[in-house]
């Protein structure tokens, strides 16, 4: 085999590994970043939702507070 031939085989291939090397790094950083963005949506999705069960609780609470208040509703229960 001729000098330039090995010297075209050896660039080609170092090329390749190089490519192929780069590609997958960065198809690990893009999956790793796809995946920590979608962690802190959940995370975002999960803090709203725990303010809405606050929400709903103290509004609850303040409806039942209300409700005991009301002298048919203790009739009713026989809370006296």
């Amino acid at each position: 085999m001729r000098i330039n031939a090995k010297l075209v085989a050896l660039f080609t291939t170092i090329i390749v590994a190089t490519i192929g090397s780069l590609g997958f790094m960065a198809y690990t950083t893009i999956e790793s970043t796809v995946v920590d963005a979608r962690i802190q949506d959940m995370k975002q999705v999960i803090i709203e939702k725990s303010n809405q069960i606050d929400n709903l609780h103290d509004r609850a609470s303040e409806d039942i507070v209300f409700a005991v208040k009301n002298p048919r509703f203790a009739e009713y229960f026989e809370l006296d």
